[in-house]
């Protein structure tokens, strides 16, 4: 709806500058914060699910824990 210019989409502003178009306007406001919730099972706890956890702490390749 929103692309064909009848409706509107709420998505975090890091979405909005990925998919940037001239045709495209952009309302920057203020929303109450969400909560999202990472789980997994513990027995299938590994590495790769810490790395994932890190990167989404904001942690990059060179950071330690």
């Amino acid at each position: 709806m929103a692309a064909s210019g009848t409706g509107i989409v709420i998505v975090p502003m890091s979405v909005a500058r990925l998919h940037h178009r001239k045709d495209v306007v952009t309302r920057v406001v203020d929303l109450p914060p969400t909560t999202i919730a990472l789980l997994w099972l513990r027995d299938a706890d590994s590495p790769l699910h810490q790395d994932f956890v890190g990167v989404v702490r904001g942690r990059k390749a060179s950071s330690s824990r």
